[in-house]
Formats: C-alpha cells, sequence, structure tokens
C-alpha cells in the first residue's frame, strides 16, 4: 500500500502541470463566464450589477436571437449533410485502386488544416458579385451571375458551401478508414449475389458506416452550430443580416454593443443547445442499435 500511495503522489506530481493549466485556461474561464451571464456589465466599468436569470429571459424575449438561431441551424443542417454525402463518396471513391489517390487524398484534406480566416478572405474575393472569379468562370460559360454574398437566399448558400469545403476532408478521412475495415468477403458475396457496384455501396458499405455517421455527424453538429470567424470574415452577418449566426451574434452584443453578461448568457445557451442536441442523437442511435 505504501509504494501504491508513493506512485500516486509521483503520477499526481507529475500531472500537476497539465492539471494546472487545464484549471486556469478552463475550468476557470468556464465558471467565470457562467458567473457574467448572471450579471450586467459592459465589460469596462466597475459596475457589475447582479442580475440573476435575466439575461437568459431576455435572450428569449428577443426576435434577433431567433433569427440568428434559425440562420445558424440552416447553415448547420445544409454543411452536414453536404460533408457528410460528399466525403462518403470521396472515400468511395478513393478507396479503390485509383492512379494518384494519395496526391487526391491530400488535395481534398488541406482545407480542413487551411486557416479559416485565410480560406474567408480567398472566398470572400473568389465569390465576389462583379469581380470573383466564380461568377467570370459562369459568365464565361454563358450563365449569368449570382449575387453570392449580397442576396439574403443566396448567402448563406455562399457560407455554407465554404462549410463544407472545410469539412469534407476530415470526413472523407474518417470513412475512408472505417471502409478499409470492412471484410472484402462482404463485397465477393454481394458479387455472387449478382450486386452492382451501386448496390454494394447502399446495402454493404452505407449500413456498416453508420457508427462513423452518426460521429460525423454529431461532431458536424457541434463544429458548425459555433461557426464565427468564417461568417465574420465573409459576410459580417450581411446583407440584412441573413447571415447573422449566433456566434456572430455572440460577439456583437458581448464587443460591439457591450453587454458582456447577455453574451456570456448566449454562449451557455448555445452550449445548451449543443448538449441536448448531441444526447438526442446518441439516443436515437442507441435505439437503432437494439433494432438490429
Amino acid at each position: 500500500m505504501s509504494n501504491k500511495k508513493q506512485n500516486n503522489k509521483i503520477a499526481y506530481l507529475f500531472l500537476s502541470p497539465a492539471l494546472i493549466l487545464f484549471l486556469l485556461f478552463n475550468v476557470i474561464p468556464i465558471i467565470y463566464s457562467f458567473y457574467l451571464s448572471t450579471i450586467k456589465w459592459d465589460g469596462f466599468s466597475a459596475n457589475k450589477k447582479f442580475v440573476g436569470i435575466k439575461n437568459y429571459i431576455n435572450i428569449f424575449k428577443n426576435p434577433e436571437f431567433y433569427k440568428s438561431l434559425y440562420i445558424t441551424i440552416i447553415y448547420t443542417i445544409l454543411v452536414t449533410i453536404g460533408s457528410i454525402i460528399i466525403g462518403m463518396i470521396l472515400a468511395s471513391l478513393l478507396n479503390k485502386d485509383v492512379k494518384g489517390k494519395t496526391i487526391f487524398r491530400t488535395a481534398y484534406f488541406i482545407p480542413v488544416v487551411t486557416a479559416t480566416a485565410a480560406a474567408g478572405v480567398v472566398w470572400k474575393y473568389m465569390l465576389d458579385p462583379s469581380q470573383g472569379i466564380v461568377n467570370k468562370f459562369l459568365n464565361h460559360m454563358q450563365l449569368p451571375s449570382i449575387p453570392w454574398l449580397t442576396h439574403p437566399f443566396w448567402v448563406i448558400i455562399s457560407i455554407s458551401l465554404v462549410g463544407i469545403w472545410k469539412r469534407i476532408g476530415f470526413n472523407m478521412i474518417i470513412y475512408l478508414s472505417a471502409m478499409q475495415s470492412i471484410p472484402n468477403s462482404l463485397y465477393e458475396s454481394a458479387d455472387i449475389d449478382g450486386a452492382t457496384k451501386f448496390g454494394k455501396f447502399k446495402y454493404v458499405s452505407v449500413p456498416l458506416l453508420r457508427p462513423t455517421t452518426l460521429l460525423l455527424i454529431i461532431m458536424s453538429f457541434i463544429d458548425s452550430f459555433q461557426v464565427f470567424d468564417q461568417v465574420y470574415i465573409m459576410t459580417n452577418g450581411g446583407p440584412m443580416g441573413a447571415s447573422d449566426v449566433l456566434g456572430l451574434y455572440m460577439y456583437r452584443e458581448g464587443f460591439s454593443v457591450g453587454n458582456v453578461g447577455y453574451a456570456s448568457a448566449v454562449g451557455w445557451v448555445i452550449f445548451i443547445f449543443i448538449f441536448l442536441a448531441t444526447i438526442i442523437q446518441f439516443k436515437i442511435s442507441n435505439k437503432g442499435g437494439e433494432l438490429q
């Protein structure tokens, strides 16, 4: 027992730097942000007025919050569905003996490691309605220009396309890893039964990739629901607030309006939405597993 206690002390000694950093940069900021959500404060003055849950009540009374929530949900759905479908298709194609598949895998994964701020600037210029290369290409193909970033309908499509572009590489790699663990005997059995390539993909690959798909849906939902920097750089919430996602709404309330307590409450509401959605997705997954 004495040796065990001694080993535990040594282990805690080596873990202490990481634990201290975790407390300083994770636990304490979380606790402090919850405290901020219960006060009325502009972020600079010494006057801090405790208001309890009033900030949370005001959130659900504010129509701007519901508008931002709606936009965020639309963005999340588009990015999640688009990146899942395209990522799975690309993984299926690159799982075969394709010439130069390593180059293709690298090329598709580059957007994942590209800085979001840099990517946002590049896409902003590419999608510029008058001088952007995308519209110039459309004009070259005898197609009309599209107001990508200046029309309320097209702007959500634009930021979602960039979100999909950023995420498909990650989904592709995860799917590729999962596909390589599927036994070849299942595909051989499908060949004997006369299944086509699409049939093998639909009835063999897709069902066996269900746990991976659920994982990627949850990860994509969490990531997309917190989108900020990409939208801030590309549109700053415009035009007419059509791309004003929750992250941007929270930032504006905290740093532009100077309502730090309210912004902190918005952050906690975002966390609650993500937490509840994740639990629901896990519940659905567990029920599906029981049915199987």
